[in-house]
């Protein structure tokens, strides 16, 4: 049954395709549907009796059994039935010995019937019809239908595939290549060959039927953007072609990419990624990281402009590469797979910037004070930064490096710096200097940008001369200009007061004049400031270039001090207030003015003067002082020239060291010689020696050697060199000596003369204290204001003195600043002011006057003591031995016996260097001369103290101007080293006049024991006796004490005059 059922339904599916020719879809549906059916008949027919056969699942109970076996042997009746029933009721209520042997009756009754014989072969025969039926049809088909059957059972088998309905014409592709890049277009054509042809062809894809084009005998249709693979096949008059596939070649395909851009560590900057981004302007050195998306790619070449990069290896889609990119470049971007090669679907440019070199300003500032320090300001700039900074110095004997301290990651900044060339200017004449900085470029190395280059010129000996004398010059000019200008405003001043009274002049001439005033007043202005600023120049570069003492800078600061302050506040105030007569003239504003002014004017001639004096006399000690530092290092020269004789073999350089030696020696000798005239110029020159026989000795000398370098005689060379090297030495020292001794003769006459001024003020002071005391006390009508006009007047004509000295003073000692011509200038005013009140008996005014004039005395005075007390400090510390007394006179005992024991050593000094002469022994001789004229000058100056002192008698005063007398010639003795039997005799009558001063001074002692003195008061009750008093004491106070400096000779004259009067 199984069998027939499964054969029928295999013909029946053989002559459907056979008939239908199926669609492969179909056939899949009914190669489904028959795979089911087959399952389930194969189920039924053979898996479920099977299992039965074996007790599983679900089968027949014995009594269904027993109803079937009585269905085909009916004579069993219900035998068999019984007999279960029976087994059924065993164990129950029935007895199971009655059930059993019921149920062994109805065995015995069983046994007699065949059960094999119910199953008959005649039962199959239906079974066997039926299968031979379908057989033989299925057989007879096959052979009477075999190729439709077999063809029809092939496209069952491949169920999957498509098979054409054979038409009565073939269907014929003319298109060979039914490959296809993936969104390009396909022409297909056919061409139909048969019997018949019909007229409409179709294409028939994606479930639509498209008509194709006729053209002859060709067929064609054109299929446009094909992206993906699919099947069509051809179909005219219900007929079908076979399936042709298209296939889709997939294209490479780039979806996107980034390039991440890795800057240079150095440059700080933040890696950046562009995305799609190609053409890129980067740093030098970047490394580049590209990214490459794409799809179907099997490799992607990256071409640049020198070489090619093949990638193969992808993660996933991507295509990674990096690259360091050091220059500009091209690249193009290819894909490739299997089926294609896309060339160049991308092409960028790369431009590299290159890390530009860095920038660099800077300027310079010289000191005004040291010209040998420089400031400097500079800017640098890069667009990455720094590594270094550097100063830079160099000449034939330099090579430095200075680092400077800047911000490395800092693109722009400033920086400045200060460098003192000191240390550097005894290398050469020139010393060359730049700036370098350096970027911070890792990977081409550091690229270095300099500043313009500088150089300093050391001057040397000869340009520091000729600058000093021509500034020294361009300064007098100045000042002369300046006294000259400072005259003609006086002039004008006193012409246009005259004017004002003697002619008619209109306003606006007047106001002409007054401009034409205020013109110079301006220009002397300027002159002045330009005096004090070429004065701080020459200062400022002579002591950048040379060393200077101590004490000639603090002499120099003075003088620019004086300089500065020569224009007095009091003087600009009433300059300002004679501007105003420009716009606003006023006759009786002008006189006042006028008055006023020209005392002024004539203390600005009087300071200019002074001025110029003490930059002359600074000069000649300035000049002095550097020929000796001169000497000085000429003579080491020569010391360290002897010492390198014993191994000398360049005679011709020795030769030519002594020549350029003699050279510079001369020239000091020169610079000597014009500074010794220059000396003379002075008001009161320095004592000063020519030297000359000194000089040329030395010259001779150098002379002499140069003769035994000649003739290679190195031990005769060296003797004299070290001879010639002590000769110079000791002329420096003897030239030391003589600058000291007048700067300390010049600290002595100074103090007396001070010491002197100081008790004429005080003096003056009390003398207008008194008149003022005198005055409160009087009317208007008293007869007595006309003696203290007279006295007024005196303390005018007094005060002219005291002036005179300090003005005359001031010329050498800038200590005297301009504090005290400020002081005089009220002290004038008000005497002259309170002299006119007087003589108009206004009281209130004089006395008012009279309270400045003193206020002025007093501050003037206490100005002075301050100079003294300083000026006997510096005395103190310059003078050998302990200072036992403050002041000249105290300890005049002890006084005697150290001029004594210093003359004594003194003689002994002579005597021995009056040998030493004789003998032709001349070493060593300046020097010991100068030390002799140093002692001599203390011992000088200790006497005039004692000179100066009250508590010294007359009768010691007299033997001590003796003593003084004797040591003046003594000092000229030495200067001009004519030492001799008469200077020895000479020393003996010192010796001897000391010893009667101090014996003067023992008696002059006893006889104060024996005397004592008392002030005794009178009073003058009659008035004539009064008046006389009054002369008297005006007669003993007018014997005041002057200084040693001479007056002016009309106020010498003038002086002596009134004290003749006084007399009479």
């Amino acid at each position: 049954m199984l069998f027939s059922i499964l054969l029928l339904y295999l013909l029946i599916l053989i002559l459907a395709e056979s008939i239908l020719f199926l669609k492969p879809e179909k056939k899949v549906f009914v190669f489904y549907i028959s795979l089911i059916f087959s399952v389930i008949i194969v189920i039924w027919f053979v898996l479920i009796p099977a299992l039965k056969l074996f007790g599983i699942g679900k089968t027949m109970n014995k009594k269904q059994v027993a109803q079937n076996i009585r269905k085909y042997l009916p004579e069993i009746d219900d035998k068999l039935i019984n007999s279960i029933e029976l087994a059924e009721d065993f164990n129950n209520d029935y007895s199971n010995e009655l059930i059993l042997a019921s149920i062994d009756q109805k065995i015995e009754k069983l046994k007699v019937f065949d059960f094999s014989s119910a199953l008959k072969i005649s039962h199959l025969k239906v079974f066997f019809l039926r299968f031979a039926i379908v057989f033989s049809v299925f057989i007879l088909s096959f052979l009477l239908f075999n190729n439709e059957m077999v063809e029809s059972a092939n496209r069952l088998i491949y169920y999957q595939s498509e098979f054409i309905k054979p038409a009565p014409f073939d269907f014929l592709l003319k298109t060979e290549n039914l490959e296809v890049r993936k969104g390009s277009g396909l022409k297909i054509e056919i061409e139909l060959k048969g019997k018949i042809t019909p007229e409409l062809v179709f294409i028939s894809f994606g479930g639509n039927n498209f008509l194709m084009e006729k053209k002859e005998s060709i067929y064609s249709y054109e299929i446009e953007n094909i992206n993906n693979s699919f099947l069509f096949y051809f179909l005219a008059d219900n007929y079908f072609s076979k399936q042709y596939n298209i296939r889709v070649l997939p294209v490479p395909l780039m979806e996107n990419f980034d390039i991440e851009v890795i800057s240079p560590a150095y440059s700080n900057m933040k890696n950046e990624t562009y995305l799609n981004v190609g053409d890129l302007k980067i740093l030098y050195g970047s490394v580049l990281k590209w990214n490459f998306r794409a799809f179907e790619t099997n490799e992607l070449l990256l071409k640049f402009n020198d070489s090619t990069v093949y990638l193969s290896d992808k993660q996933s889609d991507d295509f990674v590469f990096e690259k360091k990119i050091l220059k500009n470049c091209f690249y193009s971007v290819s894909l490739k797979n299997d089926h294609f090669l896309e060339e160049n679907i991308l092409t960028y440019h790369i431009e590299v910037t290159p890390d530009l070199y860095p920038q660099m300003e800077v300027v310079q500032i010289k000191d005004s004070i040291n010209f040998m320090r420089y400031y400097f300001k500079g800017s640098i700039n890069d667009d990455y930064g720094f590594s270094n900074l550097i100063f830079k110095l160099f000449n034939e004997n330099t090579d430095s490096t200075i680092t400077i301290p800047f911000i490395k990651s800092l693109n722009q900044q400033d920086f400045y710096f200060t460098f003192d060339f000191s240390d550097f200017k005894e290398d050469n004449n020139v010393l060359n200097y730049y700036f370098s900085v350096f970027d911070n470029d890792a990977i081409s190395g550091f690229k270095e940008t300099s500043s313009e280059s500088f150089s300093i010129k050391f001057p040397d000996y000869q340009d520091i001369r000729n600058f000093e004398n021509s500034g020294f010059k361009e300064l007098e000019n100045l000042i002369d200009k300046s006294f000259k200008l400072n005259e003609e405003i006086r002039s004008d001043l006193n012409e246009l007061r005259m004017d004002q009274v003697n002619t008619n002049l209109t306003e606006w001439e007047k106001q002409q004049k007054v401009n034409e005033i205020v013109e110079k007043r301006k220009t002397l202005e300027e002159i002045l400031q330009e005096i004090s600023k070429k004065n701080e120049e020459l200062n400022n570069y002579k002591n950048s270039f040379t060393e200077e003492k101590s004490d000639i800078i603090e002499k120099q600061k003075q003088i620019e001090e004086l300089l500065k302050e020569v224009l007095s506040d009091e003087l600009k105030k009433l300059f300002e207030e004679f501007n105003q007569l420009a716009k606003d003239f006023n006759s009786k504003k002008l006189d006042e003015l006028t008055d006023n002014m020209d005392m002024q004017l004539d203390d600005l001639s009087k300071q200019l003067e002074r001025n110029l004096e003490m930059l002359k006399r600074m000069k000649v000690e300035q000049k002095i002082q550097e020929i000796i530092d001169e000497l000085h290092n000429i003579a080491e020269k020569e010391n360290v020239e002897s010492g390198k004789m014993d191994d000398l073999k360049d005679f011709e350089g020795a030769i030519e060291t002594q020549k350029k030696q003699k050279t510079d020696f001369e020239f000091q000798k020169d610079e000597y010689l014009l500074i010794f005239d220059f000396n003379k110029q002075l008001k009161k020159p320095l004592n000063l020696a020519d030297f000359n026989i000194d000089f040329s000795e030395i010259g001779e000398k150098f002379g002499q050697i140069q003769l035994l370098l000649e003739k290679k005689r190195k031990n005769a060379s060296t003797n004299e060199i070290k001879a010639i090297s002590e000769k110079i030495e000791n002329l420096a020292f003897a030239l030391q000596q003589i600058l000291d001794s007048n700067e300390r003769k010049e600290a002595y006459e100074d103090l007396e003369n001070l010491r002197q001024i100081l008790d004429n003020l005080v003096y003056l002071s009390v003398f207008q204290e008194r008149l003022h005391g005198n005055l409160k006390n009087l009317q208007g009508n008293d007869p007595l204001i006309n003696e203290i006009r007279i006295n007024q007047s005196k303390i005018i004509d007094q005060t002219i003195i005291v002036k005179d000295s300090l003005y005359s003073l001031a010329e050498r000692n800038p200590q005297i600043s301009n504090v005290v011509n400020k002081e005089l200038l009220n002290i004038q005013t008000n005497s002259d002011q309170a002299l006119k009140m007087l003589e108009e008996v206004q009281i209130y005014s004089v006395l008012i006057n009279q309270q400045n004039a003193m206020t002025s005395f007093n501050n003037l005075a206490l100005f002075i003591s301050e100079v003294i007390k300083k000026a006997e400090e510096e005395m103190a510390n310059s003078m050998p031995g302990d200072q036992e007394c403050d002041r000249p006179g105290k300890g005049k005992k002890s006084s005697m016996d150290m001029l004594k024991q210093s003359q004594e050593s003194m003689k002994q000094q002579l005597q021995k260097m009056i040998e030493q002469m004789k003998s032709g022994n001349m070493d060593g001789m300046s020097k010991q001369l100068g030390q002799t004229l140093a002692q001599q000058e203390v011992m000088q100056q200790l006497i005039r103290e004692m000179l100066g002192s009250s508590e010294v008698g007359s009768s010691a005063k007299e033997q001590l101007k003796m003593v003084d007398q004797l040591l003046e010639g003594n000092k000229r003795d030495i200067i001009n080293r004519n030492i001799s039997a008469e200077t020895i005799n000479r020393q003996n009558l010192i010796l001897n006049k000391l010893l009667d001063a101090e014996k003067s001074e023992m008696e002059r002692d006893i006889d104060n024991e024996r005397e004592s003195k008392t002030a005794i008061e009178k009073f003058f009750s009659n008035p004539d006796l009064f008046f006389q008093y009054k002369k008297d004491v005006q007669k003993s106070d007018e014997q005041l004490l002057r200084s040693n400096y001479k007056l002016e000779q009309y106020y010498d004259k003038k002086y002596k005059n009134y004290l003749n009067k006084l007399e009479k």
